[in-house]
């Protein structure tokens, strides 16, 4: 799902899909290679200071930034850029066949002109596509990125305002730890961790979810 930019190596990875959903306005495409630099060799030579380039092999970096540009060099970087560029067609049109190579050439398009391209392969946001899988009965997941620290400090406020379900775990950890006990209190003052309550807590979601796919998958219903 592309809601709003997937361009150059960003389209090269989401070529590899097996479909591209973009939003109306989300920009794709970009298929193309750049190379710039600036190079200082006429400023220097009327300043009388001379670069001096040493290298081994005749196309070893054309370009520099201090040393003299010639023609043939700038034919040499162009013609890596063309194969690069090829490369890049290639692995995208191996994966989308149905990707138009006349926009292969550096062209950012969105919504509709991207789908008659090829570049993508619905017109539709994610948060639309998210609502058609729940509607489809399917299970969707949503991932939450947060810190280790953070994450600790939430179970840790979990455990502090549920007193019942703070008793439970500590009869359970004080159990499986040979009789030890350790206080929840302020922060993470026991020595089980808020962090292994948070894996017990995720593993059990887990679960949870992989048995709402299986039964609704069907594959134990009765035949």
């Amino acid at each position: 799902c592309v809601d709003r930019i997937a361009a150059s190596g960003g389209y090269m990875i989401a070529s590899q899909a097996t479909q591209i959903v973009a939003a109306p306005f989300a920009m794709v495409g970009s298929v193309g290679v750049i190379a710039e630099t600036l190079n200082f060799y006429n400023i220097l030579k009327n300043y009388g200071i001379q670069s001096v380039v040493l290298k081994a092999g005749e196309q070893k970096n054309p370009i520099t930034s201090y040393g003299q540009v010639s023609d043939k060099d700038l034919k040499i970087k162009q013609q890596d850029l063309e194969e690069t560029h090829q490369s890049f067609i290639d692995m995208c049109r191996a994966s989308r066949p149905i990707l138009d190579p006349n926009v292969c050439n550096g062209m950012v398009l969105s919504g509709e002109k991207a789908l008659e391209t090829g570049l993508i392969d619905r017109v539709l946001t994610s948060d639309d596509y998210i609502y058609e899988k729940i509607t489809d009965g399917e299970l969707v997941m949503k991932i939450h990125v947060v810190s280790v620290a953070s994450e600790r400090t939430m179970f840790a406020h979990v455990l502090q305002i549920l007193p019942h379900i703070r008793q439970k775990l500590q009869s359970a950890f004080a159990s499986l730890s040979g009789g030890r006990r350790g206080r929840v209190g302020d922060g993470l003052s026991f020595k089980l961790d808020a962090n292994l309550i948070s894996t017990v807590v995720q593993g059990v979601a887990f679960a949870s979810m992989v048995r709402r796919a299986l039964f609704n998958s069907g594959l134990f219903n009765k035949r």
